[in-house]
């Protein structure tokens, strides 16, 4: 039972910092894996975009390898007010479609340079999509508009150290948009200047953008035919 627990401790310490990001965070980074919900990504060489979740298994593909994606994002989101804490009418907390559409494009090309090593290349998405509010909305300072969008470029190589095991290595260039906007929303009449401001103004308008570097690293293990692990 210890070791349960401590396994258990040890599992969301490992997740906790995907947590955090993981409202505008995006899986949607190949088509050949959304059929599966992306389960076994680390493990799974439909095509090229193995460059975006394990580059190792670039080093199965004998020739080269293309592919392109585009997948819409189309969520519905409403909000309905329940309670206030002003006496206003509940209705002005209601707000229909607050998460825009979006389309998510992606782009991998893998080679194998001879038997042992292979390269790669791709450009997707991990972090995307938008919050858009009414701009008169009663709670515009905590609702407004929130948008971020990310490109990330990789390079990738592989190399074959066995007919069973493989690593690989990228270098990740990601260019980051972003974009935060509140309201001043409904202002409580404790001050007649502030009181009468538009719901509508602007109460903090940022806009940013910022490049960044990182690595990801992949292993991939062939038990035999029908077993593959990734990592």
């Amino acid at each position: 039972m210890k070791f349960t627990k401590t396994l258990i401790a040890a599992s969301l310490a490992f997740v906790s910092a995907d947590t955090f990001a993981a409202a505008f965070q995006l899986a949607e980074q190949n088509v050949s894996g959304l059929g599966r919900a992306y389960a076994g990504e680390a493990s799974v060489a439909d095509d090229a975009s193995v460059v975006s979740r394990n580059p190792a298994l670039m080093t199965l593909f004998k020739e080269k390898q293309l592919s392109v994606a585009a997948m819409a994002v189309i969520p519905d989101v409403s909000l309905t007010g329940t309670g206030n804490a002003y006496g206003l009418d509940n209705s002005v907390l209601n707000d229909d479609s607050i998460a825009p559409s979006a389309i998510i494009p992606a782009g991998y090309f893998t080679m194998p340079v001879n038997d042992k090593v292979s390269v790669g290349f791709g450009a997707f998405s991990n972090f995307g999509l938008a919050t858009e509010f009414n701009d008169d909305y009663a709670a515009g300072q905590i609702a407004g508009e929130t948008e971020i969008v990310t490109v990330n470029m990789n390079a990738s190589v592989a190399y074959k150290v066995s007919e069973q095991f493989s690593f690989g290595i990228g270098l990740n260039a990601i260019y980051a948009e972003a974009k935060i906007i509140r309201k001043f929303g409904f202002v409580p009449p404790v001050n007649p200047v502030i009181a009468s401001i538009p719901a509508s103004a602007d109460a903090v308008n940022l806009e940013g953008d910022d490049m960044g570097y990182g690595l990801n690293v992949g292993l991939m293990y062939q038990l035999d035919e029908n077993s593959r692990f990734g990592f």
